[in-house]
């Protein structure tokens, strides 16, 4: 990464110098090479003025061969090289490390420095396995904007210096107007000039300012063809006028902007050259591009071996019309010794001048400065795969992706949903190519969703079915294994639009090409429209993303399809504040030291620390890291998943007493002013009791004469006609696995908490008594148990699937970590039924405890609160509330703790940077919340620690929990 801050400047200031100096040079060949930069000039004068006429000769060709060369083919590139003097190679398919070694081998055998090239528009991985894939250009040409462009670039020719690669053939610079371009299509940014151009230079730029050499392609525009310039020659068949405002318009400006290399098609452009292909045309390359345009750069032939021009002369004679007619790269002829040969005598009968043969190598000498080429360069190949497949290129990727999707139609602005809790049906089409992701990413949202599958035979059986449904999600998955692949929609899968469009309210999105579009008028029929444009894991991660609110929408169509979707066409959807997902490097966090986290957790769980955990991270509305460690228990059996469900102890306090006690107070039901005896009037006997003045915010604050704890469970024990190993008349409350309570007991614990003194004095003391009484008044205000409460107000509607009261009610034990192994009361391993003894004694309903979730789904709940009880287009709590119920009232007696909530120390290490605006809470099991507007940083770890006994407490003593938020907040790039 250090390449790109330490040449920043100074590649800048070089090309454009060198590109002024190409252009002066070209127009006045003989007298303007001494103003091109003279550090470059100097160089390629001693390399010019040692070669040979063949020598020279050489410079002009590059030669293909594929990475993965055998013995024979690395054996006639070694000839080409040691006896032709070529200028350099372009790679093909092959793998990352054959290119590498081969890279190293022949640069030890030249004499003079290689060019090596590749056509990587979207990254190496066009011609190589194993390399990163950006985006296509189509994709790319969505996007509102140009700096991911610009970034993508640098990140490409970040990869090319790696590898060795000097010149890259890129950008595509065509505008693609022909739906039925067979070569170029996904290859274009699309076919606005104005957003092709502005694309182009980003590209460009990027590519540059790194040192690799950029070439605008397929001079003079490939773009409105329905032919292949592999195996044919295509027609361009547009006036000159057309031209100019069209076709050339993205190359006029690419040239304007610096681009050090055009690329000329094989091409039939009548209106330019009547008789000669583009690629061969002087009045072409050297009256327009040259001389009409001031391009002083490097011209490139495409590949002389295609189809289009190799067999319209004999053998060598092709390599010289194409230098004839002002190539100074001669790309890929099939015969490059007799082409040399060809050259030579041309030059020696006078028809070639040496000073022109001369001032075209001295250009590619100086070019081959640019690249560094005057020093050596070798390919380092340790951990050469990793630089290739970095985590900043994968969180850049998703960004592109992100920007580039597109709603195209929104009626009645169904879009995003915001109900979660209605059941909805999905039906993926995906015949063609895999939809894995889209179904996972869906059922992130929502987990009323029915999915159906479709054919021929039971379409009639499946409308009958989706009746039931009000609306119906729809995506259409084509292959995006490479940019040429089929995307039209089948007949088959228009009929199933058409036939639920006309019952159901149907979100259809689409992972193809735009022009997937065409002759598919059954789409003019849905209620939404998303386009995808490829069928990447990414794409069908983001879409779920954008149906749901948790992403925006901002992509605009990148090519004219009809009047209802005209090129640019786009509707803007914004954000409701879900939940989304993305990569560390995007929310500004440094991924190298988010790893840290890793390396924590790991050895905590080798110390015996707890079995496994999950740990989550979000920040501005986005989850960036969210894993599973280790194993359900130590015999190492069962590994943890991020799906798997925790008993979250007493989050339960925020997560469920908490936030329903918040709204209580938005509804009027409890003021915080009040005292316990003014509002628990349905307690018997707790007027003029030493309970009844107690304030309700100072308890909740755990600031009061309440006691830490009572232990209920232990007086139970003592008469053995409380419990029953079956479920009976009279014993309905479970207290775990064969074990139920009499339901007689339920007032026992407020009666208890009645009869217990009180602590002498008023003090800073946690105690979870208020929050059984709490739980005791929520059931008696709404007339139903604590879980449906929470359940209904909050769970169900966030989206909070696994986050539930007595999970074995909803959910296999498999799902459900084991907490401990108690030999004292219940008698056994604790798996789906709640760890904290009174809590247990509630049937599992505690005020204190009792609360399950998976981390994910407890996140939808701390980004709630971290949104001021914002979520999902909803306001759950009033903003004035939670402000209330998170503020420090007490910490004059040293009590930093909030209504509910846990808040940083008073006086914070240097080491804990989490803001004061922070809150959260732990639970015993080994659970942590902790939520930070001012960063916007919602941290989750959930474990076990209590697995297979609550002692000893490591994760406290090694403050574990603390530590990997330290981890977190110093991995922030502004610390």
């Amino acid at each position: 990464m250090g390449l790109y801050q330490k040449n920043y400047m100074k590649k800048e200031i070089t090309i454009i110098i060198i590109h002024l100096a190409f252009c002066l040079g070209i127009q006045a060949q003989n007298n303007n090479l001494s103003l091109m930069n003279p550090q470059s000039e100097m160089w390629a004068d001693s390399i010019l003025n040692t070669m040979t006429l063949n020598e020279k000769i050489g410079q002009l060709f590059i030669a293909s061969v594929p990475s993965n060369w055998n013995k024979k083919q690395g054996e006639d590139l070694e000839r080409l090289i040691e006896q032709h003097n070529i200028g350099g190679i372009i790679f093909f398919k092959g793998d990352i490390k054959d290119q590498a070694v081969l890279t190293n081998k022949i640069r030890e055998k030249s004499k003079h420095p290689l060019f090596v090239s590749i056509d990587a528009e979207w990254g190496l991985s066009m011609r190589l396995n194993g390399a990163f894939a950006y985006p296509w250009a189509m994709t790319l040409g969505a996007i509102n904007g140009e700096d991911l462009i610009y970034k993508m670039g640098k990140r490409i020719a970040y990869h090319c210096r790696l590898l060795g690669v000097n010149i890259n053939f890129a950008p595509v610079a065509d505008i693609n107007t022909n739906p039925k371009n067979p070569v170029i299509g996904n290859r274009s940014f699309g076919s606005d000039k104005e957003n092709v151009s502005k694309k182009c230079i980003a590209y460009v730029k990027g590519l540059q300012e790194i040192g690799v050499i950029a070439s605008a392609k397929h001079f003079p525009g490939h773009g409105n063809t329905s032919k292949d310039s592999h195996v044919t020659l295509p027609v361009i068949d547009h006036d000159r006028d057309h031209l100019e405002h069209v076709e050339l318009y993205p190359f006029k400006k690419s040239i304007d902007a610096g681009i050090l290399s055009v690329m000329i098609g094989h091409l039939s452009v009548p209106s330019l050259d009547k008789t000669m292909p583009s690629s061969l045309s002087k009045e072409i390359i050297n009256n327009m591009l040259k001389n009409e345009m001031a391009f002083g750069g490097l011209v490139v032939t495409d590949g002389l071996n295609m189809k289009a021009v190799s067999e319209l002369y004999p053998k060598g004679e092709l390599a010289l019309k194409a230098f004839e007619a002002g190539n100074d790269i001669l790309l890929m002829p099939d015969e490059i010794p007799t082409s040399i040969e060809v050259i030579r005598k041309a030059v020696e009968e006078k028809k070639i001048s040496v000073r022109d043969l001369e001032y075209r190598v001295k250009k590619i000498l100086m070019a081959k400065h640019f690249a560094g080429l005057n020093n050596k360069q070798t390919v380092n190949t340790q951990g050469l795969y990793e630089e290739l497949n970095s985590p900043l290129d994968t969180a850049l990727c998703y960004e592109m992706f992100k920007k580039a999707i597109t709603v195209l139609k929104n009626q009645d602005d169904i879009l995003p949903l915001k109900n979660v809790d209605e059941k909805i049906a999905m039906i993926q089409l995906d015949r063609d190519a895999s939809s894995e992701e889209f179904k996972n990413f869906v059922y992130k949202y929502t987990s009323k969703v029915d999915t159906l599958k479709v054919d021929q035979k039971n379409l009639p059986e499946v409308l009958k079915k989706l009746k039931e449904y009000s609306k119906v999600l729809i995506s259409i998955h084509k292959s995006s294994e490479n940019p040429w692949k089929k995307y039209q929609v089948s007949n088959f899968e228009k009929e199933v639009i058409d036939r639920i469009s006309e019952q159901n309210k149907v979100i259809l999105s689409i992972f193809a090409s735009p022009y997937s579009l065409l002759d598919f008028q059954q789409v003019k029929k849905v209620s939404a429209l998303i386009l995808g444009y490829q069928n990447t894991d990414f794409c069908q991660m983001l879409v779920p993303q954008v149906i749901f609110g948790a992403q925006p929408a901002s992509g605009r169509l990148p090519v004219d399809i009809d009047e209802d979707f005209p090129v640019n066409s786009g509707i803007d959807l914004k954000s409701i504040n879900r939940l989304g997902f993305n990569f560390p490097t995007n929310q500004r966090f440094d991924h190298r030291k988010l790893l840290k986290v890793d390396s924590l957790i790991n050895s905590s769980i080798q110390d015996s620390v707890m079995p496994g955990c999950q740990l989550l991270v979000a920040r501005n509305g986005e989850i960036v890291y969210e894993k599973a460690y280790g194993y359900h228990t130590y015999d190492k059996k069962v590994k943890v998943k991020t799906t798997d469900i925790y008993d979250l102890a007493s989050i339960t306090k925020v997560m469920s007493t908490g936030v329903i006690t918040m709204k209580m107070v938005e509804e009027g039901k409890v003021k915080l002013f009040q005292t316990l005896g003014e509002i628990f009037t349905h307690i018997n006997g707790i007027k003029n009791s030493d309970k009844d003045t107690i304030n309700i915010r100072e308890a909740l604050c755990h600031f009061s004469k309440l006691p830490p704890s009572i232990k209920f469970y232990s007086k139970t024990l003592e008469d053995e006609k409380l419990y029953s190993k079956k479920k009976s008349k009279g014993y309905s409350l479970q207290v775990a696995q064969e074990l139920f309570i009499a339901d007689s007991y339920k007032d026992s614990i407020i009666k208890k908490i009645m009869d217990f003194p009180l602590l002498e004095k008023k003090k800073y003391k946690y105690s979870c008594i208020i929050f059984h009484l709490m739980k005791y008044h929520i059931e008696q205000v709404y007339g139903k148990s604590i879980d449906r409460v929470a359940d209904e107000y909050f769970y169900s509607p966030i989206g909070s699937n696994t986050l539930t009261y007595n999970p074995l009610n909803k959910f296999p034990k498999e799902h459900i970590v084991p907490t401990e192994n108690d030999t004292l009361f219940r008698k056994q391993l604790l798996r789906g039924y709640v760890h904290d003894e009174t809590a247990a004694l509630q049937g599992g309903l505690g005020g204190n405890a009792g609360l399950f979730s998976s981390a994910y789904d407890l996140s939808k709940m701390a980004q709630m609160l971290l949104q001021r009880g914002y979520y999902g287009g909803r306001q759950y709590i009033n903003k004035l509330v939670f402000d209330e119920f998170n503020t420090v009232y007490f910490d004059r007696y040293d009590n930093r703790r909030a209504i509910c909530f846990d808040k940083p120390p008073l006086e914070q290490d240097y080491e804990d940077r989490i803001s004061k605006y922070s809150f959260g809470h732990y639970g015993y099991t080994g659970t942590v919340f902790w939520a930070d507007p001012q960063e916007e940083i919602v941290y989750i770890f959930l474990s076990n620690r209590v697995n297979p006994t609550r002692y000893p407490n490591k994760l406290s003593q090694k403050n574990v929990r603390v530590n990997l938020r330290n981890i977190i907040y110093k991995s922030l790039e502004k610390w």
